[in-house]
């Protein structure tokens, strides 16, 4: 069943998403299924609109994207926050593993009524698949899955 399915299912009336879309600051997008999102690239980031059931991304989600990716120092900033906290987080073990990370996709969407960002972060080694968090524009730290 595709997600689609499932959330008429369970939601009501729910709205297809359009295969691509036009934003006029981040440009051209696709629709992913995998992502559940709309894919784009925009500032040298790669990011993902959430689909929140209707056709079109948010359209605060669309200008919480615009704002972070136009002036992306603070997401840098963040990441070197993080960076600086590993040893006292993750051990020493990790230290040239977490200076090496860089920006994935980045992920856009809204929770409890708060602009988020689950940014994925690549250079992970033995299978480690690192991630940072942002709350509005409060970075949240780093973590991993194995």
């Amino acid at each position: 069943m595709s997600l689609i399915s499932k959330l008429r299912e369970d939601f009501g009336p729910v709205e297809e998403p359009i295969p691509e879309l036009v934003d006029p600051v981040l440009g051209a997008m696709k629709w992913s299924e995998d992502d559940e999102a709309w894919i784009g690239e925009y500032n040298r980031f790669r990011f993902a609109l959430s689909y929140e059931r209707k056709r079109e991304p948010a359209l605060a989600i669309v200008e919480y994207a615009r704002r972070t990716l136009a002036n992306p120092q603070w997401l840098n900033d963040g990441l070197a926050q993080a960076r600086a906290t590993a040893p006292r987080d993750f051990g020493h073990y990790y230290i040239d593993e977490v200076n090496s990370l860089i920006f994935g996709l980045i992920h856009f969407y809204s929770y409890k009524g708060q602009s988020r960002i689950f940014a994925e972060l690549e250079g992970g080694k033995d299978f480690r698949c690192w991630r940072i968090e942002f709350s509005e524009m409060k970075c949240e730290g780093l973590g991993f899955d194995s």
